[in-house]
């Protein structure tokens, strides 16, 4: 008889604890960043179930800073977005999104990538498209950064104006 309470204890325990209603709001979902150029913010996008959850404001000047293209470092839960009309190239914490560093690069940047394993940014020039009136950079160049410190290591000229890629 003793058993069979014990039994009847535990299996009720485990009734209500599986049916409790857990409204955690830490929990996991894959993240998708738009950036949304228009408005200086980057949306933050669950995936998993097609919903908007968060829109961080990157709005550092009066004029528009344009967020342009995001790079997502897994590794070292961090990610990555170009503003292409202030030059910044900021770095926030992928688990929080909240801003850890920036730096100033000037000139439009655009596109990035980044070699995780020795923490280096890679990061482009806007193109210009004359057909649509925009301008792109002059600039041969693609910026060098240590992702790790937000510092420019240095550039890399590729021969052609507005490296984009």
């Amino acid at each position: 008889m003793k058993q069979k309470r014990i039994l009847l204890v535990v299996i009720t325990a485990g009734i209500i604890f599986s049916c409790s209603d857990d409204n955690d709001t830490d929990q996991e979902f894959t993240k998708a960043y738009v950036t949304l150029q228009g408005s200086d913010k980057v949306a933050v996008i669950d995936v998993d179930h097609a919903e908007l959850v968060a829109e961080i404001d990157v709005n550092f000047i009066n004029t528009g800073d344009r967020p342009h293209y995001v790079v997502i470092d897994e590794i070292h839960r961090t990610w990555y977005v170009t503003l292409i009309s202030s030059g910044y190239v900021c770095k926030f914490n992928l688990d929080t999104d909240e801003l850890m560093d920036s730096v100033f690069v000037g000139n439009q940047p655009a596109l990035m990538d980044i070699d995780r394993e020795n923490q280096i940014l890679y990061v482009s020039r806007f193109m210009p498209m004359p057909s649509m009136g925009m301008e792109g950079s002059e600039s041969q160049l693609v910026h060098k950064i240590n992702a790790a410190t937000m510092t420019i290591l240095g550039t890399v000229d590729v021969g052609a104006s507005s490296p984009h890629g």
